[in-house]
């Protein structure tokens, strides 16, 4: 896994505004707070009510640290659909 951490730069998380809850979002508000690091971290909101279906949320303020345990957490709370890893030097991929 540290080879792939080194080479993501951004953590992206698709958040259905249909079906996310507070309490999702709580629970990835602590995690997130719990591991800083240097990762930027994005989310695409899906909902029909924005123009192609989705919209991109960059966080200013939020970096994390990609480990494994955080990556597991987030993959356990959004599911493995939901999170993409993102690096200038290679496509998007699923985590």
């Amino acid at each position: 896994m540290w080879k792939v951490r080194e080479l993501v730069e951004v953590l992206v998380v698709q958040l259905d505004l249909a079906q996310v809850t507070v309490e999702q979002i709580e629970r990835f508000y602590a995690l997130c707070a719990e591991n800083p690091g240097s990762c930027k971290l994005q989310f695409d909101l899906l909902s029909p009510q924005f123009p192609n279906g989705h919209q991109r949320l960059v966080s200013r303020r939020c970096l994390i640290e990609l480990s494994d345990g955080f990556l597991q957490q987030t993959l356990k709370l959004f599911g493995p659909k939901a999170v993409l890893l993102e690096s200038r030097r290679l496509s998007p991929m699923r985590s």
